[in-house]
């Protein structure tokens, strides 16, 4: 398995600032791959959804969207043993968690897909955080927590760049001489700006509208994005007069994409709030709980 990057711009504008933007985003990104056996021994990968590598305190974990863990939460009761696969590498691979090193938790899915609210979380094992850490970066979502919640950068800070992995991107190559398949994922990133936000219950939701064109690049569904990064990239002019990234801020989830209307669609987030406050707070006490009720030794 292997990835590669593609990248458009969502709103038509062009800007040399976005090569070196998108790179470095998705060094937080992944695919997120459920890898079960059937009964001939063969083995199946499918793309559920995206993902984006976070640290909470001391826990190393994917942050997703909750209808792709969802996924994995149905394996578990079935009692069908899976693994997680993940792309840390650039170039063909196999790296997978078997599902029983796992701990997979729904924080919030509504009753109507569109509406949310939909967030899920995936704590990792600390025996694979050093490998992924290798070649991944892990978001720290503590790093100015509290600034963000109280005074986060305006909409118009900085451009704004969704992460994930289309679907319809995939390419299955099969040698046959080597009897070896081998899929290729490609990660998409665009780069735009919020049109629309809102509150409820808690959560709060930013749209970003996407353009279909007649660039080969952009998908005509975005399926498999969901779970991925909505990241906000706030600017500045350097003392060269040249404009420069200030900080890089995981700023919401995609979970949701509406249907087209003419040339635009949206692709609905969470956002900062939903992350920074009631993520954080759900997986932390979520942890806490389970600390606080194992048996003493």
């Amino acid at each position: 398995m292997s990835v590669k990057i593609e990248q458009y711009i969502l709103d038509g504008r062009s800007d040399k600032l976005i090569d070196d933007i998108i790179p470095h985003i998705k060094y937080y990104s992944t695919p997120l791959l459920l890898n079960t056996k059937g009964a001939n021994g063969e083995e199946y990968i499918r793309l559920i959804g995206s993902g984006t590598f976070v640290s909470i305190l001391n826990i190393f974990g994917i942050i997703t969207a909750a209808h792709v863990i969802n996924i994995l939460i149905e394996e578990k009761s079935l009692a069908r043993p899976y693994s997680l696969g993940l792309i840390i590498k650039d170039y063909p691979h196999n790296y997978a968690i078997p599902s029983n090193y796992l701990e997979v938790i729904n924080i919030a899915k509504g009753q109507i897909d569109a509406d949310g609210p939909d967030l899920g979380f995936i704590v990792l094992p600390n025996s694979e955080v050093g490998t992924i850490k290798a070649t991944k970066n892990f978001h720290n979502l503590d790093k100015n927590r509290e600034c963000i919640l109280a005074k986060p950068p305006k909409f118009n800070a900085g451009p704004w760049a969704i992460c994930g992995v289309p679907d319809e991107k995939t390419v299955v190559e099969r040698h046959e001489e080597e009897s070896i398949l081998n899929k290729r994922y490609f990660m998409f990133c665009g780069v735009g700006s919020i049109y629309n936000t809102f509150m409820a219950g808690g959560y709060d939701y930013y749209d970003i509208r996407v353009k279909h064109d007649l660039s080969p690049i952009i998908p005509d569904s975005f399926g498999g994005v969901s779970g991925g990064g909505l990241w906000q990239i706030p600017l500045r002019r350097s003392s060269e007069q040249t404009i420069e990234p200030i900080e890089y801020i995981l700023s919401g989830v995609a979970f949701y994409q509406t249907e087209r209307t003419g040339l635009y669609r949206s692709i609905k987030c969470h956002g900062r709030n939903s992350i920074y406050n009631m993520a954080y707070s759900f997986i932390t006490e979520n942890r806490k709980q389970k600390t606080e009720n194992k048996s003493p030794l």
